[in-house]
């Protein structure tokens, strides 16, 4: 799995707007549009090792980065910690780093 950096989340969790469609990441563009080139660059390495990358987040914005990053990536996958078994083995290939 690819995490998020814990600075990625506070900013997420702190720009989340709850609309009448549900929660919209409210980043600014210019931070919007590191977030995905970030996020990018991180699924390029993964991919290149064979991996199919899949963003496992804290609750609290699952679905805030799944609803924004799935515009730009119909297929991908966004995971909350409490919906992995535990009794699933996951190993952490990647970390979407906030620099």
């Amino acid at each position: 799995v690819v995490t998020l950096s814990p600075a990625w989340e506070q900013k997420i969790e702190a720009a989340t707007v709850v609309g009448a469609s549900g929660p919209v990441l409210g980043l600014e563009p210019d931070m919007s549009q590191k977030f995905i080139t970030d996020v990018n660059n991180v699924f390029s390495k993964i991919k290149d090792f064979g991996y199919m990358p899949i963003i496992l987040t804290s609750e609290a914005v699952r679905l805030v980065v799944r609803n924004f990053l799935k515009k730009i990536n119909p297929g991908i996958i966004v995971l909350g910690v409490p919906e992995i078994s535990s009794e699933v083995n996951c190993r952490q290939v990647g970390v979407v780093d906030f620099e």
